[in-house]
């Protein structure tokens, strides 16, 4: 919406076919009822997740994202931070290194 406010001519591009995952990507899927068994299902599989490669976890609000990274700090030995809205761009890239 923003870049048809903008922009007289916008265009999309592309890579790929949107909606398709990567194949380098394994996308997993679990509905959970409650906050307290989303929590005790990733506290089981992080560790397993983590020899895999890097996690990416995605939550709904900027909070989400701090008290996640916050809780995860306690239980994990691994690196750990927030990408949200509130950061820099500089400061996202760093993150993701």
């Amino acid at each position: 919406r923003l870049a048809r406010d903008a922009l007289s001519e916008p265009i999309r591009v592309s890579v790929g076919q949107a909606g398709d995952a990567s194949e380098d990507v394994t996308q997993v899927v679990e509905i959970l009822p409650s906050a307290a068994l989303k929590w005790a299902w990733l506290a089981q599989r992080l560790p397993h997740f983590t020899k895999q490669g890097t996690v990416l976890i995605f939550v709904s609000t900027k909070a989400a994202a701090e008290e996640l990274a916050r809780s995860l700090t306690q239980h994990t030995p691994n690196k750990v931070d927030a990408i949200h809205g509130d950061r820099t761009q500089a400061e996202r890239q760093d993150i993701l290194r």
